[in-house]
């Protein structure tokens, strides 16, 4: 595994997009509808992703919780509460799963939720990729990469 990304918090996602550009930083968002990220991708290494929220309704929150995901939304409620600046890192492999990560969590008595997760960025690539969240909310999360490489050559 390998440094992913860093998660940046910003109030406003549009006013955050337009403060990264202004410093000269080519900035892509997540979606082209309703978007709740940005991405600032760079040729090599960890990626930027600009945050204004997990954009998670609260209705689906609470069926989360219900469904014994309780750590998982404490962990998006952290993103969301965070007051801005850093405030995640993402851990990636290049596997197309995270068996791994899972069985290693497990042999140290820690649980982990696993969503397999998707979006249709701005250019129309259809990025698909698996997201490990640790209960611990110490341990970074972790991910795989996308089926689709989104950084620029």
């Amino acid at each position: 595994m390998k440094v992913g990304h860093i998660i940046y918090r910003v109030e406003d996602l549009h006013t955050g997009v337009e403060r990264f550009r202004a410093k000269g930083f080519e900035v892509e968002y997540g979606t082209i509808k309703n978007p709740y990220n940005a991405m600032v991708y760079f040729s090599e290494g960890p990626y930027l992703e600009i945050l204004g929220g997990t954009g998670m309704p609260s209705a689906v929150k609470k069926l989360l919780r219900v469904f014994g995901k309780g750590k998982l939304v404490e962990r998006l409620d952290s993103f969301d509460d965070h007051p801005g600046g850093p405030c995640g890192l993402a851990l990636e492999n290049y596997e197309t799963d995270l068996d791994a990560e899972r069985a290693l969590l497990k042999k140290h008595g820690m649980g982990c939720a696993v969503i397999g997760s998707r979006r249709n960025d701005t250019k129309s690539r259809k990025l698909r990729f698996k997201v490990g969240y640790p209960d611990d909310l110490q341990v970074p999360f972790f991910m795989t990469y996308f089926n689709i490489d989104p950084k620029p050559k």
